[in-house]
Parts: C-alpha cells; sequence; structure tokens
C-alpha cells in the first residue's frame, strides 16, 4: 500500500467527516466489493478506484485512521508515521458527536444497515455513468470505420515480427540460390506474406509475437485484402520506405499497406 498517498489522504478525510454520518467498517467492506468488481472489469480505472478509497477512510475512537488497500482489500490503519496492517475496532452503535464549524456539538445516529446498502448502489451506478461517458468521448477522437476494432498492436512485437518473416525469407531465398532458383524466392516472398494476410491473418513472425491482421470492419480476410496490403507493402517500401515508416506516428498503427488494404494490426484473441 502507497503510505504517502494514503498519508496524505487522512487529513482531506478528516475535513469531509463534520456533519455527515459516519461510514461503518461494514459498509466500506460492502463499497470495496462493489469497487472491486468495477476495477476488475474494466470500468473504473485505478485513480477512480484510488479516489473512492480515500472517500471511504474511517477514523475509530482512538483517533486513527483506517483505509482499505487497493489490490487486498485488508484493512491499514496511521499510527502516526506509517500504515499498518490491522483488524478494525469492534464498531459502536453508540450515536457519534461531531463538531461543528462554529464549535456546536451535534449527535448523528449509526446509519441503518439499509441506508448504507443504498449509499453502495448509488456510488456504483454513479462510477459506471461517468466511466461510460468517458468511453463515448474517447471514441469520438476515433475514426468511423475504426470504431468497435481492437486497438492496435504495439510497434516492439511488430518489428520483431518483421525480422524474423525476414529471416526465414533469407534463408529460403538463400537456398534456392544455392540451387540455381533465386528467381523463385522471390515469388515465393510474395505469396508468404499474400497467402498468411489473407487466411489467417497472421504470418509465422506474428504468430510467434501473439499479432493478428484484421479489417477494419470486421468483415474476415479475402485474397483481395492480402494482395491490396502487398501492394500498398511494397510501394510504401518503394518510396524510400515512408509507407512502412508510416506506422510510427499515425494514430492507429496503420502504414500505406493498412490505409490501402483498410486493415489493422492488433493483438491476436485466444
Amino acid at each position: 500500500m502507497d503510505s504517502s498517498t494514503m498519508g496524505s489522504s487522512s487529513n482531506s478525510a478528516g475535513g469531509g467527516a463534520q456533519g455527515k454520518a459516519p461510514l461503518t467498517f461494514a459498509a466500506a467492506d460492502q463499497m470495496y466489493v462493489s469497487l472491486k468488481r468495477l476495477f476488475d472489469t474494466g470500468v473504473l480505472t485505478a485513480d477512480a478506484f484510488d479516489a473512492q478509497l480515500k472517500q471511504m477512510m474511517i477514523q475509530d475512537s482512538a483517533g486513527h485512521w483506517w483505509s482499505k488497500s487497493r489490490e487486498s482489500g485488508e484493512w491499514f490503519y496511521f499510527d502516526g508515521s506509517d500504515w499498518v496492517q490491522g483488524t478494525p475496532p469492534v464498531e459502536s452503535t453508540v450515536p457519534t458527536e461531531v463538531k461543528g464549524e462554529l464549535g456546536t456539538t451535534a449527535v448523528l445516529e449509526a446509519p441503518r444497515v439499509d441506508e448504507q446498502k443504498e449509499v453502495v448502489k448509488r456510488e456504483e451506478l454513479d462510477l459506471v455513468t461517468r466511466e461510460d461517458v468517458k468511453k463515448e468521448e474517447v471514441k469520438k477522437d476515433i475514426p468511423g470505420d475504426l470504431v468497435g476494432t481492437p486497438p492496435p498492436a504495439e510497434l516492439g512485437p511488430r518489428i520483431i515480427a518483421l525480422l524474423i518473416d525476414s529471416a526465414l525469407l533469407f534463408v529460403a531465398g538463400a537456398i534456392l540460390g544455392a540451387v540455381g532458383l533465386a528467381a523463385l524466392s522471390y515469388l515465393i516472398g510474395i505469396g508468404y506474406f499474400v497467402y498468411y494476410w489473407s487466411t489467417t491473418g497472421q504470418t509465422l513472425g506474428m504468430k510467434s509475437q501473439n499479432l493478428r491482421v484484421v479489417r477494419v470492419d470486421g468483415q474476415p480476410l479475402t485474397w483481395e485484402t492480402g494482395v491490396l496490403r502487398y501492394v500498398g507493402y511494397f510501394l510504401g517500401a518503394l518510396c524510400i520506405f515512408i509507407g512502412l515508416l508510416w506506422v510510427f506516428w499515425d494514430p492507429q498503427r496503420q502504414g500505406w499497406h493498412d490505409k490501402i488494404a483498410h486493415t489493422l494490426v492488433v493483438r491476436a484473441t485466444p
């Protein structure tokens, strides 16, 4: 658990407790379960999860601040210098007195269990709504024909895959050249890429890096896809490799061959 983050949050949580019914440890446990489920399914980001945990911090009768760990869900309390794992004290049903801003004392009854469950439901619904809005905002920045497609693969694995394919074709070309069939190696190179890009979407190099070529419209690959992609690949290499280097600055990591064939290189799903 990040003690610096929790340490800075203990002060802010203290001010938020005034004039508001305190959160019980049992209710916080229920809220954590809901938040963890949203986090594990990708609805809730790590930063949003941490922000919610800060709001769920509880101060016991001894003045210790308690907070749950995002990773383990265990309770930790601040002993004045560091966060220490521990077991929360037994909660009391005695009403809690809270000092108001003008020094007056207000008596707050412990919240009922059904009220806490309702709070958990409202918090979960609010988080889902906010995350859905964020996803829609991200989609606005994606070209229309790419909405709904998987995110593009990283450049590192793509470069490794290309090196592997190049090495395989080099060895094949060297063998054919040794027996006087060097011209055949060019046809094999063309057929190698066109075949795999038209069928499985994975050359041997791409398969080793768990990569796959897909169409941006979600339709199955065809021979036309493979041929167009190779033509674009050839043109991109012919123009001093600008068409191939295009992937370095294109938002969707598409080279000219991807633009022409309407394809995208993504991580292959099992």
